[in-house]
């Protein structure tokens, strides 16, 4: 078989096209609301952390704070999220979820949850120990040697 090196190269190319493919299952989900995942993500932290502010957001999903803008004002036109004014801080608006994307985030959480069912139903619990064990490790290394420790 392989050599060691050649292993690795193919586990981490695996895992890019899981990825990958993950996202490509969720675009045809999301076809309808004119999102795409990120933007999703985006809207699961303002869900659980109410009330965030930009810059908080920001820290939370390791993106730039531009990049974060363009993200808001592209959900506050889909009429995703609305910003209130914080009367402590007036620079700083606080970040909430509309009712439509309260109802689509739930939406979100049914299918991940039949999403879960699935797959647990394909691996035993030792596969899926495994899997974990080993995704921590490469994930691990990955934060010790990147830019980003706080990953």
């Amino acid at each position: 078989m392989e050599n060691k090196k050649e292993k690795v190269a193919l586990a981490m190319d695996l895992i890019k096209n899981v990825v990958f493919l993950k996202f490509k299952c969720d675009f045809p989900r999301l076809k309808d609301t004119g999102l795409h995942p990120g933007q999703i993500f985006i809207i699961k932290i303002i869900h659980d952390n109410e009330g965030i502010k930009q810059k908080e957001l920001a820290e939370l999903t390791k993106r730039e704070r531009a990049t974060i803008t363009k993200s808001l004002q592209r959900l506050e036109k889909k009429g995703f999220i609305i910003k209130e004014n914080d009367l402590s801080d007036k620079k700083s608006p606080r970040l909430y979820l509309t009712d439509k994307a309260k109802e689509l985030h739930k939406e979100l959480i049914k299918e991940r949850e039949k999403e879960i069912d699935n797959l647990s139903n394909s691996l035993t619990s030792t596969e899926l120990d495994t899997l974990l064990d080993l995704l921590n490790k490469i994930n691990d290394y990955l934060k010790e040697n990147s830019d980003e420790k706080n990953i």
